[in-house]
């Protein structure tokens, strides 16, 4: 219970300060276009590898044409029409390389959160979704991804689930109860989280009436998580918590933490609220990437991290912290750069040392 209400704690305090960064949105296009400039500066200077000529540019949705949104949609959707690589006989609910993914994250969601590996396996794991539609679809594109703060960060107004060219939006208004959030520790710990605006299933854009076939939840909170369990991808808006806590003001104070310990901490609270603020699936700590708006959110949550080890590169790549456990329950040992994590069946092994910098070790990308 105590890891849930600090979670819920972080949702409630999390809050913007308008006279604390009267210029907050400066600031925060200041740390991005930084960022960029110090990464393209590397770049130039080599001749093999990742280079200037061939780096991915992950892009803002909203700085998308409508043409490349559906460039995109279309090869999420290419995804759940290939067949599955992972055995029946590992998850027997799988039935597209979509659910491959789905089922990596199910599968390790148990120490990936809360420590060591959160930053960099994630990081592994949006770039295995974006090989994935590139490789496999025939995506020209990079992953974009979601401007948590733009449009007042009220979540319904924001062009990826607004508006012509969006993800579709808010799930189904429905009567529901709060949700009951599980965090994996030893005991697991329960919480809730208030009811939102929505509930139900998505009904518009390219993703209306979509089904997910594994989950909900995964092991050791349950064990049918890996099931043939199709439903709807369900959204349910939380509008406070996106405009309480992902505004500019929040999201530059952030970036200006001078130690990573301090910025994991930070960054975890508005992750956590960015996932609250869609809601539905993403209520689900294993399995919020049967919503392909988890992609676009962790896409954000890793610009963040690049945006912070820009300001100092040659420190911030190769640091580490926190423990091998989720909130360290039960106790274990710290991560070490040379802590290995993988992908499953959707990618092989690296260490935290190799999954440091967007532009070395497998990766190829920057963000624009």
């Amino acid at each position: 219970m105590k890891i849930v209400l600090s979670i819920l704690c972080l949702l409630q305090q999390v809050h913007s300060t308008p006279s604390a960064l009267p210029e907050a949105q400066a600031i925060y296009d200041l740390y991005s276009t930084q960022a960029s400039e110090a990464q393209k500066a590397i770049l130039q200077k080599r001749k093999t590898g990742c280079t200037l000529e061939n780096v991915i540019v992950r892009q803002e949705w909203g700085t998308l044409s409508l043409p490349a949104r559906k460039e995109y949609t279309d090869a999420v959707l290419c995804l759940r029409t290939l067949p599955p690589i992972t055995p029946l006989e590992v998850v027997p609910g799988v039935r597209s390389r979509f659910d491959d993914l789905h089922a990596s994250h199910i599968n390790q969601t148990e120490w990936v959160h809360l420590s060591a590996y959160f930053l960099p396996w994630h990081r592994y794991f949006v770039h295995a979704w974006e090989k994935a539609l590139r490789d496999e679809c025939r995506y020209k594109g990079a992953q974009p991804y979601w401007d948590w703060s733009a449009a007042d960060a009220i979540i319904g107004n924001n062009v990826l689930f607004s508006g012509p060219g969006s993800i579709g939006g808010n799930g189904e208004t429905i009567e529901h109860d709060p949700t009951t959030i599980i965090i994996p520790t030893v005991p697991p710990s329960v919480g809730k989280i208030p009811p939102g605006t929505g509930g139900g299933c998505v009904l518009d854009g390219p993703f209306a009436n979509m089904t997910n076939n594994l989950g909900p939840r995964g092991p050791p909170i349950v064990t049918n998580a890996f099931e043939y369990n199709p439903r709807c991808i369900r959204r349910d808006f939380r509008p406070d918590t996106t405009q309480r806590s992902l505004t500019y003001n929040n999201i530059a104070a952030v970036l200006d933490r001078a130690d990573f310990h301090s910025f994991a901490n930070a960054l975890d609270g508005v992750h956590s609220a960015g996932h609250a603020g869609i809601g539905g699936m993403n209520d689900d700590l294993y399995g919020g990437n049967g919503d392909p708006a988890f992609y676009f959110h962790h896409a954000q949550v890793d610009r963040i991290w690049t945006l912070w080890q820009a300001q100092d590169f040659s420190s911030r790549l190769n640091q580490v912290t926190k423990t091998l456990t989720i909130s360290n329950s039960p106790p274990s040992a710290n991560g070490t750069l040379d802590t290995v994590m993988d992908m499953g069946y959707n990618g092989k092994s690296y260490t935290i040392r190799e999954l440091a910098s967007t532009i070395d070790g497998p990766f190829c990308y920057i963000y624009g």
